[in-house]
């Protein structure tokens, strides 16, 4: 936890949905078209979670590690049912830095690292608090942020934990459909086994995105790296230029910043070889944010990224370590 504030929780706001696919491989085409996968509601999945607990993933080559620490659910006042479903899900980097110790009152410092070739590395922790009361099969979430554990890694670990669920109980993830393969073990036909699996987007932050569409966009330079020589006469060295820049004006001209962005870097990619564009806007009153991209990602998911909802929580009483003892 050295990492992490005590007392703050960074979190971001997502969307989770439900979705499954088969798992059964050996199975055609045509019998897939056949199976008609049940999609199991949150609630339901949420069941499942407490016996996973423990359960261990590795990511990045084995530098990161992922484990489901805890599982509890959250009861509105007065309700019987669970609201929420809250996993902790601790991370173990292995690829920290020295952490430096200062004593503020002799002035002494010392340095504290893991040991990595023992498997020691930084933990820290992550919550995540689902609603189980979605619409169409989605679910708002919040995630409590961790350096260096993307999204993205995090969808994979819960589908991971999903895979091992429909493992351990396939009597409850079986597809009624027969099939006509038979098994050569049983000669009865094979059964077709499916999974829960989880999508998890970002939701926008809709305040700042409608503020950037209202106000524009502030600097718009577009990058393009040169690989080229340039004699220049009564000079003896050659010329190498780095790269080029274009200054344009962010015009949008009530055409929405991301549809304006995705179209000039089309436009400027194609044409003109520019590989890398820089945005800057005004993310407050006080501050402004900067943002660089490449043009040839026309969904522009950076840009995305910057503009999920993210919240601070200033509530904790007592530190991390403190409330888990």
């Amino acid at each position: 936890m050295s990492r992490l504030d005590a007392l703050t929780r960074l979190v971001t706001h997502h969307k989770i949905t439900i979705d499954t696919t088969l798992r059964s491989q050996s199975i055609s085409e045509e019998d897939k078209n056949c199976c008609a996968l049940p999609i199991p509601t949150m609630t339901k999945l949420a069941e499942y979670f407490p016996a996973q607990i423990g359960h261990i993933a590795k990511y990045k080559k084995g530098v990161l590690t992922l484990t489901l620490q805890d599982v509890s659910f959250i009861y509105h006042k007065n309700e019987n049912a669970p609201s929420h479903l809250c996993l902790l899900i601790n991370a173990i980097d292995k690829n920290g830095s020295v952490t430096v110790i200062r004593n503020t009152r002799n002035k002494n410092r010392k340095e504290v690292s893991p040991k990595h070739h023992d498997g020691e590395g930084y933990e820290e922790s992550s919550h995540i608090l689902i609603t189980l009361d979605g619409k169409s099969r989605s679910h708002d979430a919040l995630i409590g942020t961790i350096p260096g554990v993307s999204s993205s890694i995090m969808k994979m670990y819960l589908n991971r934990i999903l895979f091992e669920i429909a493992r351990k109980n396939e009597a409850d993830f079986e597809c009624k459909t027969n099939t006509n393969i038979l098994s050569p073990t049983t000669g009865k036909p094979i059964k077709v086994l499916y999974k829960p699996i989880f999508d998890i987007s970002g939701k926008l932050d809709h305040e700042l995105f409608d503020k950037i569409n209202k106000e524009g966009l502030s600097d718009v330079v577009l990058v393009r790296n040169e690989h080229k020589i340039i004699k220049v006469p009564d000079v003896h060295n050659q010329i190498i230029p780095i790269e080029s820049t274009l200054k344009i004006l962010p015009n949008t001209d009530g055409q929405g910043v991301v549809e304006w962005i995705k179209n000039v870097c089309r436009h400027f990619k194609e044409e003109q070889g520019y590989e890398f564009i820089k945005i800057k806007f005004k993310e407050d009153a006080k501050s402004m944010r900067q943002v660089s991209l490449r043009t040839d990602d026309i969904r522009l998911d950076a840009l995305e990224k910057t503009f999920i909802k993210k919240q601070s929580y200033l509530v904790f009483l007592r530190d991390l370590k403190t409330l888990m003892i």
